[in-house]
């Protein structure tokens, strides 16, 4: 299923069990012939705004549940070349199970791209499974948002990630990209951040690196305006510039 137009979307104060909004369980996985270019799962594509707001879940996934065979591609796309914003995914007011939650990931994979725009998560992901960050999109984690919840495996390969509230609790890779860890961003020591050759980390708030994992490569590039705190014996090296 693909959704996608140059017309402003809302899914607004809709409600369910799993998934206020959307429940995806749709992938090309067992789907003769095993083609993801023939069988892209779900795609929500936008090309003059997207909006998810004040859906609830009584169970998980505020706004969208994606199962476990599920894969979901957001895609935040401007319809004009002149308003590069226009194409943003707005997640606010989203709750599951009383508290704040934009999507539960039960397994699955999910994709977060776009030539333009902004994906700003308000209230967080949660579960298992997999995201990835492509595109040149900007994916914005709120100051509220607790994406800590998720203990799968993130990585960034293009495009921006303002981090600016809890971060992914699971393994976290940037390959590729710039990751903005600002005032209020925060790591769980479970969790680890990677960033590799190819990755740049801006640091303006508080980075604590408390996993023996916790890597950020001499070959990254690193602009520090905040503090990096290395904890239970943590080692990495850094290249300042």
């Amino acid at each position: 299923m693909t959704e996608t137009g140059t017309r402003s979307c809302s899914f607004t104060e809709n409600t369910a069990a799993n998934g206020g909004a959307i429940y995806n369980n749709s992938s090309y996985r067992g789907i003769p012939p095993e083609d993801p270019a023939t069988h892209p799962g779900m795609t929500l594509a936008s090309g003059a705004g997207m909006a998810f707001t004040n859906n609830t879940a009584t169970g998980d996934g505020g706004a969208i549940y994606n199962g476990a065979n599920g894969k979901l591609t957001l895609i935040a796309d401007s319809a004009e070349t002149d308003n590069p914003d226009d194409g943003s995914i707005v997640f606010s007011g989203n709750t599951a199970n009383g508290k704040p939650n934009d999507i539960h990931n039960d397994g699955g994979e999910l994709i977060f791209t776009g030539s333009g725009g902004v994906i700003a998560l308000g209230g967080g992901v949660s579960g298992t499974g997999s995201i990835t960050k492509e595109g040149e999109s900007a994916l914005v984690l709120g100051a509220d948002a607790d994406n800590s919840g998720f203990t799968g495996t993130f990585s960034q390969t293009k495009g921006v990630v303002d981090a600016n509230g809890k971060f992914f609790g699971g393994d976290n890779t940037i390959t590729g990209g710039i990751i903005n860890w600002n005032p209020g961003a925060d790591k769980a020591d479970t969790a680890t951040l990677k960033v590799t050759d190819g990755g740049t980390i801006n640091v303006s708030g508080n980075l604590r690196l408390g996993n023996p994992d916790d890597l950020i490569a001499q070959e990254a590039a690193t602009n520090l305006y905040g503090n990096i705190d290395l904890a239970g014996g943590v080692r990495c090296r850094v290249l300042l510039l």
